[in-house]
């Protein structure tokens, strides 16, 4: 299993995956690809040697949905420490338990150490009645992978209809099939089957599915910095179309992004809200 759209990504040091087995997004450095899946699990990995053992990967992530809403209800400190031992080879905790936030709900982290030296963390979320864990490991010596690895649970995105109850930071759409970081002081002014609408106090913007392939004329393109698998365009400026921001070219059925009243105020949030654009299956 590959994606097929991270090899022309020029420039970008992370993708967002969907793990559907999991019902979760996340972002994973360039190189990562899912290498085995199970039922409410999904393994990431950046193989040694491009070999197709999954055995020897320097870095590797997997995301597992476990769910807890049984009358023996196990906690997520249980969960925690079920998911340490996914692999033979983990060890212990090396360290104490940490607090952090995922996508808007607190978390608890902790470091590992497998028997062969691969290290790690492993994040659990409690969603009141599932409990998400990613568990990453990196080579000791992996000078990147000890920055970047684990703060990869940091980037997760929640995507079952029973976190809708779940207070979070992002806003998922599963008839359009993206979801969004919403910046401070938006808010959605109305709830539609086929848009996505975000609005400020002068700006709204607006995501469709259009089934078009010249939504913005090709010399009026720039692209917008993004780590969803897609080639995002931007025509903000464009005298003749003033509204209009964005669409993506790399799907048969465009997504259109179009903005009214913006200002410099309001630029900078708008632009982020774009970039801050995932797509998922429908």
């Amino acid at each position: 299993m590959t994606n097929p759209d991270v090899d022309y990504l020029d420039g970008v040091e992370e993708v967002a995956f969907t793990a559907t087995t999991a019902q979760v997004s996340i972002l994973l450095p360039v190189g990562m690809v899912p290498i085995a899946e199970y039922p409410h699990s999904t393994t990431y990995g950046e193989l040694v040697d491009e070999t197709d053992d999954p055995l020897v990967a320097h870095r590797t992530v997997t995301i597992r949905r476990w769910y807890t809403d049984s009358p023996h209800r196990p906690s997520a400190e249980t969960v925690a420490e079920l998911a340490l031992h996914d692999s033979p080879l983990s060890h212990d905790w090396t360290g104490p338990t940490t607090t952090t936030t995922v996508d808007g709900t607190t978390a608890t982290s902790r470091p590992f150490r497998d028997h062969d030296g691969i290290v790690g963390t492993v994040t659990a979320c409690d969603l009141i009645d599932t409990v998400v864990t990613v568990r990453s490991t990196w080579h000791p010596d992996d000078r990147t992978g000890s920055t970047r690895m684990p703060r990869v649970a940091s980037s997760a995105r929640f995507l079952a209809l029973s976190d809708l109850a779940v207070d979070r930071a992002s806003l998922y759409h599963p008839v359009i099939g993206i979801s969004l970081n919403i910046p401070l002081g938006w808010h959605i002014p109305t709830a539609e089957r086929h848009v996505i609408t975000l609005a400020n106090d002068t700006t709204t913007v607006t995501f469709t599915r259009v089934d078009t392939s010249d939504a913005i004329p090709a010399h009026e393109r720039i692209t917008i910095a993004t780590a969803s698998p897609l080639h995002l365009v931007a025509a903000a400026d464009n005298a003749a179309s003033p509204t209009e921001i964005a669409a993506s070219d790399r799907s048969p059925e465009q997504l259109l992004i179009n903005a009214h009243g913006i200002t410099d105020a309001t630029r900078g949030d708008t632009m982020g809200l774009i970039a801050s654009l995932r797509t998922h299956p429908r």
